[in-house]
């Protein structure tokens, strides 16, 4: 498996760097070792083509194993239970934010799973288990807040879209604190916002992550 526009570097489109540098201003050894830069550039893209091939040949060999092993109802069971692991990560998230009113979840875990899962309301599903998204690291500090933004962002669409299904079906207590719990996330992105616009976005970044987090949104 090769990622879409990996390849080797060719002998001659590496001899034609040196001189393109030299000819950019830099000494025949700034060249020489800006080439051997861009080497383990190339080098670095193959080795992670290489981890992202390995995984994908695990996945497909335990998804294949796990048919044969469990049959089809009990491997479409297991499916389920896959499938609805970020809604139950997000309903613990939800029974975290209630803390004293957690109480009204109660008998209604299976309905708010699979309602979660229907609406897709959660921030993301998690990129290390077997039939996850492939691992997309983020490395920049703007483009991790800028991820956090969007998946927030995310979690309140897919929130607005359970809450218009729960209606008629769910209390009226767990419909308000549902509601409480979202909106504490809309507030989460507001905040988040607004730090990002201030003198010290760094500190006041921080700042709203401890309070939206460690302290409970």
């Amino acid at each position: 498996m090769l990622i879409a526009g990996i390849r080797p570097m060719t002998e001659r489109e590496a001899a034609s760097y040196v001189p393109k540098f030299q000819e950019l201003g830099l000494s025949k050894e700034q060249a020489q070792e800006r080439m051997q830069a861009l080497e383990q550039i190339h080098l670095k893209s193959f080795e992670v083509n290489s981890a992202l091939a390995a995984l994908a040949t695990a996945r497909q060999d335990y998804d294949k194993e796990m048919r044969q092993m469990l049959g089809p109802d009990s491997y479409a069971a297991y499916r389920r239970f896959e499938d609805e692991k970020p809604a139950r990560n997000e309903l613990e998230a939800i029974r975290n934010f209630l803390g004293q009113e957690s109480h009204l979840l109660e008998g209604s875990e299976s309905m708010l799973v699979q309602g979660i899962t229907d609406s897709r309301a959660f921030a993301s599903a998690p990129s290390h288990g077997a039939y996850g998204p492939v691992p997309s690291p983020l490395l920049d500090p703007e483009e991790i807040r800028m991820a956090l933004l969007r998946e927030n962002e995310n979690l309140v669409v897919g929130g607005n879209r359970l809450l218009q299904n729960l209606r008629g079906v769910a209390s009226a207590e767990l419909l308000v604190a549902m509601e409480k719990y979202y909106q504490s996330c809309v507030a989460y992105n507001n905040a988040a916002m607004a730090a990002r616009s201030s003198s010290n976005p760094e500190q006041q970044l921080l700042e709203v992550n401890h309070r939206y987090f460690n302290g409970g949104r």
